[in-house]
């Protein structure tokens, strides 16, 4: 996890289809607001 310079948090993660049995199928990348992961009740600095 990383805090990018709009004040986002971008996340890496490993994932893959239900059937598979190697999580570490796909690398997969997610940004997310503060006011989301707080609902609202947060602002960035």
């Amino acid at each position: 996890m990383v805090v990018l310079d709009d004040h986002t948090i971008g996340c890496i993660y490993e994932r893959a289809d239900k059937v598979s049995t190697h999580y570490w199928d796909e690398l997969h990348f997610t940004r997310l607001n503060l006011e989301w992961l707080t609902n609202s009740k947060a602002t960035p600095p």
